[in-house]
């Protein structure tokens, strides 16, 4: 997962002021832009300075882009630089500058979900009321004797239906007081580069209860259904009524289950009382690949990134800067005093 925006923030002002306060000190503090001396303690969000530090006109002041690399705390990437109990009031840094820097980075990306197996999908059903007992569910079952139809399948109240109207109505037997207790599915799907897969993820849609496997293992928490030993007769733990077109979203466990090429998924639909008045299902099946490529969020942390070190470039720059005026000004006492003494002698 990805770290919070303020952490990164923080993070990379940390390694800012350790990269800046390697760099060697000025032999003496001189004034830069409008920054003047000044014992540096850090911006918001920044490390302790040192000694001096070059301002530089038109930033912030009073220790300028982050008072100069290892002197005048560096503060924020250099933007907080300024000393906090320097200046008038509304020349000092404040924590605004942290908060706008960290809600300029996302606290979480969103999940990249593909879809695999989309809703309205073709399925294969048997609505006969027999118990196909356990083979039914795996990969090498054939159900070409079974009817095929896309979904939503079902019967009876198709209005309270979320995703769409119903597409194959299944029976329920001769007798509206003993309805099949149990109705089967079974469809497929292909999957490549199965190792990249993070997570998968049902999007499903069911009157009354049920229980999904794909390549034959249980995954997801069943629907509505006991979870004791079942059978074909065990009715469903309630009626759903009218909250039957409800989509329940749910993380695939355990997610081994999944394999590369075709792979089989296969719904048992439970009716909760034989005098049901309806029987839905429809779902879709989405995964996560471990590959984020390209997001909007990753970018706009990339793009902070740069800009702290472009500060910190900055800052390390004006310390030169510094270290090289100095030199200058020594160079020019020198000649001043040879001058002096010559005139003297």
């Amino acid at each position: 997962m990805f770290t919070s925006g303020r952490a990164l923030a923080v993070a990379l002002s940390l390694s800012l002021v350790s990269v800046a306060c390697d760099a060697d000190p000025p032999k003496r503090p001189v004034a830069g832009g409008s920054g003047g001396q000044n014992n540096g303690s850090a911006g918001s969000m920044g490390m302790s300075g040192g000694t001096g530090g070059a301002g530089m006109a038109g930033m912030t002041g009073r220790g300028g882009m982050g008072g100069g690399a290892g002197m005048g705390g560096a503060g924020m990437g250099g933007m907080a630089g300024a000393n906090r109990d320097a200046g008038p009031p509304e020349t000092r840094p404040t924590d605004a500058m942290a908060d706008a820097m960290a809600d300029a980075m996302p606290d979480a990306m969103p999940r990249a979900l593909e879809t695999l197996l989309p809703l309205k999908s073709t399925w294969k059903y048997l609505d006969d009321g027999t118990d196909q007992m356990t083979a039914w569910k795996g990969p090498t079952f054939s159900d070409t004797a079974w009817k095929t139809g896309p979904a939503p399948l079902g019967y009876g109240d198709a209005g309270k239906m979320l995703t769409a109207a119903l597409q194959t109505t299944v029976t329920f037997g001769a007798d509206a007081t003993m309805k099949f207790v149990t109705t089967y599915f079974r469809t497929t799907f292909t999957l490549t580069n199965v190792q990249t897969i993070k997570t998968a993820v049902l999007e499903m849609s069911v009157d009354d209860g049920a229980v999904v496997y794909i390549n034959g293992v249980e995954v997801v928490p069943r629907i509505n259904m006991p979870m004791a030993a079942f059978d074909s007769t065990t009715v469903a733990m309630g009626n759903r009524g009218d909250n039957a077109g409800i989509s329940d979203t749910l993380d695939i466990m355990p997610i081994t289950a999944l394999k590369e090429g075709m792979n089989v998924i296969a719904v048992e639909v439970h009716q909760s009382v034989r005098t049901s008045s309806d029987l839905i299902m429809d779902l879709a099946l989405k995964v996560e690949r471990t590959a984020v490529a390209t997001d909007a969020g990753a970018t706009d942390a990339a793009d902070m990134a740069a800009v702290i070190t472009d500060a910190g470039d900055a800052a390390v720059d004006a310390a030169g800067s510094t270290t090289d005026t100095t030199t200058t000004t020594d160079a020019t006492t020198d000649a001043t005093d040879d001058a002096v003494d010559a005139t003297t002698g």
